[in-house]
């Protein structure tokens, strides 16, 4: 009757595979319950949205958890897919791999870690030590429960670091961090108090960026933002 006046359907409360397998070779346009998942942030809805195919993941990862397991082939059948296929086997969340750490070396990553934090205005990890010190970036990093969360940055002890000699020498940056602002000068005050230091060296000829040192001797610039 729904569909005849043009209105899609919600089943609610499917808890199992059985019930789910109905539904979707029929008149039913959505389905809420367990046998689909347990209830999700809105970053996790997001993430499994732009998956490849969220009908399969939901079928893979409701199959997972019954109890004995439904069948590879079962899945396959009730979503009319070949065998082999390997939508079957993808997850729930977006398969591809989020940039969680930029880790940098230093002799002392509580000092550089709070050196960043200060910069920043990020808060220093729960559990951080004298050999690894995460940061945590507003709104939270990349965890199992955060798939959406922001990439951070942390720190691990070098026990014989040696300070980089950019832009040329023995021991090269290799890598380098771009903070945005919206006025360069405005902001330098700031980061030099927290322990910067201006590098002799300034390649740009516009004005778009500068180039610092952190308290180790990493070079880090702050970008002209639009």
């Amino acid at each position: 009757m729904a569909n005849g006046l043009g209105l899609d359907v919600v089943a609610e409360g499917v808890e199992t595979l059985a019930q789910l397998g109905y539904l979707r070779t029929g008149p039913c346009q959505y389905a809420q319950g367990f046998a689909l998942a347990e209830p999700m942030s809105a970053a996790e809805i997001g993430a499994l949205q732009r998956g490849p195919r969220p009908w399969a993941c939901l079928f893979a990862a409701a199959a997972e958890v019954q109890s004995p397991p439904a069948s590879a082939d079962w899945v396959r059948q009730q979503l009319g897919l070949s065998e082999g296929t390997a939508s079957v086997q993808c997850m729930s969340q977006d398969p591809r791999p989020r940039l969680d750490l930029v880790i940098l070396d230093c002799p002392d990553p509580r000092a550089l870690g709070r050196f960043y934090a200060e910069v920043l205005g990020w808060e220093i990890e729960d559990g951080s030590d004298d050999g690894f010190t995460t940061l945590i970036p507003p709104g939270g990093g990349v965890t199992p429960d955060r798939p959406d969360g922001r990439t951070t940055l942390a720190f691990q002890r070098i026990d014989d670091w040696v300070e980089p000699t950019w832009p040329g020498g023995s021991h090269p940056q290799q890598v380098h961090l771009d903070l945005s602002v919206p006025d360069i000068a405005a902001a330098e005050p700031a980061i030099i108090s927290a322990g910067a230091r201006v590098h002799e060296h300034q390649p740009s000829t516009d004005g778009g960026f500068r180039v610092y040192l952190d308290p180790v001797g990493h070079p880090f610039c702050l970008i002209r933002g639009d």
